[in-house]
């Protein structure tokens, strides 16, 4: 999970870079594609043991933080012929023992964090959380900090549909 933490946060800066070609940095992770307001990115893509994610970023940020906040994302990642996870992360330690909340319509759901990633619970919710997140429409995280500070972080569903389906492929 150590490196899948340290993967993340290099899909992050790639996602949030202004690139437009195909892009590689120094730990191997290149971005394949773009669709709306998601980004492709796969690690080792000739490896089997590759990662490929749908990532992006938020298209309003709110909340109370006052601290020094990390780039916040939402990603839906796939390992080689493993499941899709879904994670986010809201750019800053989460408070220990809270739970990050996730709106998707009017689907709610609530992930567990781990320092500054929040995963879902099991399999079943990464499934009914992929299938809300393919319908158009708004994603709203919220957490709190270490501190107690809260934030909310809106996402947009348009492209996801469409990156995930490039995961798939990807990373069959």
């Amino acid at each position: 999970m150590k490196n899948l933490h340290r993967i993340s946060g290099a899909c992050a800066l790639i996602l949030l870079s202004a690139c437009v070609a195909k892009q590689v940095d120094r730990s191997g992770v290149a971005q394949d594609s773009s669709y709306g307001h998601w980004q492709v990115v796969v690690t080792a893509e000739n490896d089997p043991a590759a990662l490929c994610y749908a990532v992006s970023a938020p298209t309003h940020v709110e909340g109370t933080f006052n601290g020094k906040r990390n780039n916040p994302y939402l990603m839906a990642t796939r390992r080689k012929s493993g499941r899709i996870e879904v994670s986010a992360s809201s750019g800053y330690n989460y408070k220990k023992d809270s739970d990050v909340e996730i709106e998707i319509s009017k689907d709610k759901f609530s992930l567990k964090p781990k320092d500054s990633v929040a995963w879902a619970t099991d399999d079943a919710q990464d499934k009914d959380m992929l299938d809300a997140m393919k319908a158009i429409g708004p994603v709203e995280v919220r957490g709190v900090t270490a501190k107690g500070e809260t934030t909310g972080d809106i996402y947009s569903t348009v492209g996801f549909k469409e990156a995930l389906a490039r995961v798939r492929e990807l990373c069959p």
